[in-house]
């Protein structure tokens, strides 16, 4: 950060409500935006875990400390950057997210390298190549450096990790997205922990929206991912008990998904788990399912359409207590 950013910089207590734990409030360094009539807070990605927040639109407060004693407190006690676990597990607050997450799947999808392509021989990680061909058409290239191959995505993702050699050499999803954060911060010492993963983020972030990587749905896809004779058998759950229902509909809803083209932007979405989890993609695509009222009870009746294809009035009304409870 340079002096002049030092001077107008101010640490403040940011939360996003509603403050779950403490990690819902904490003191970050606030920079004024130079755009008068811009009045939005921009976060983060990496605070994006803590605050549980993405980019919709969710309203944040930012609170002001003008005690000198008090903001000594909250910088050394209170700020987000001497904060590296969750109280209740080893998990990291601060891992890469929706883009970032997919540009990582994207990196380490082919882990195996393709032997049939010429072979990149290095002796340190930072000298590894770069170039825009490369990134879209070579991630499955082998490198071969201290006597072991990797893919040209494993090699370019630890390389930004900021790295010699490799020491991460697996599919990253959303499941993994820790295992970044716990080895950087395994080799880094504590203050340059964060630096390190914000220039990991940038570089993910570009990766994904200047490649031939960034996800594009086409429709066609998501209106096909429900097959007529799957259809069928929605209709034929039972509305008499749900709860063996439930477990028909999520055998059905998991066929659907093991029919997924694997190629397709769609199906890397869901798999890297950025942007669509199962539940989500079944309320799009395939169906809803059984749904709760409003005092949580289960309802016997099944939605058997989905968001793609439209509501009922009938479901519109059985899925409505559903949105009433995520208002509460």
């Amino acid at each position: 950060m340079d002096n002049k950013l030092k001077k107008m910089c101010k640490t403040m207590i940011f939360n996003r409500q509603p403050t779950l734990f403490r990690h819902g409030i904490a003191a970050m360094d606030v920079i004024p935006c130079e755009d008068d009539d811009d009045y939005s807070i921009r976060l983060s990605p990496l605070a994006l875990e803590p605050f549980n927040a993405d980019h919709d639109g969710d309203a944040c407060n930012c609170y002001v400390i003008h005690d000198k004693k008090a903001l000594e407190e909250l910088t050394n006690n209170a700020h987000i950057k001497n904060t590296f676990h969750y109280d209740s597990d080893n998990n990291f607050l601060s891992e890469p997210r929706h883009e970032a997450l997919q540009a990582c799947f994207a990196l380490t999808e082919n882990v195996n390298p393709n032997y049939d392509k010429e072979i990149i021989n290095l002796n340190n990680l930072q000298d590894l190549y770069e170039d825009f061909d490369y990134w879209n058409n070579e991630l499955d290239k082998p490198v071969y450096i201290n006597d072991e191959y990797y893919s040209y995505g494993i090699s370019l993702l630890n390389k930004w990790m900021g790295f010699k050699t490799v020491k991460l050499n697996s599919v990253i999803t959303k499941k993994e997205a820790n295992m970044i954060s716990e080895i950087i911060f395994n080799e880094l010492d504590n203050n340059h922990f964060y630096d390190q993963l914000t220039d990991l983020n940038k570089k993910l972030l570009f990766f994904i929206s200047s490649t031939n990587h960034c996800p594009t749905i086409n429709v066609e896809e998501m209106t096909n991912v429900l097959d007529n004779n799957t259809e069928i058998l929605f209709k034929n759950l039972p509305k008499h008990n749900p709860y063996i229902g439930y477990h028909i509909n999520e055998g059905l809803v998991d066929r659907c998904i093991e029919n997924l083209d694997t190629t397709s932007d769609l199906y890397k979405l869901y798999k890297a788990g950025s942007r669509l989890n199962k539940q989500q993609l079944s309320r799009t695509c395939i169906n809803i399912g059984y749904v709760a009222d409003a005092n949580n009870i289960v309802i016997n009746e099944p939605v058997c359409s989905n968001l793609m294809k439209g509501l009922t009035k009938e479901d519109y009304f059985l899925t409505a207590p559903g949105a009433r409870k995520g208002e509460w």
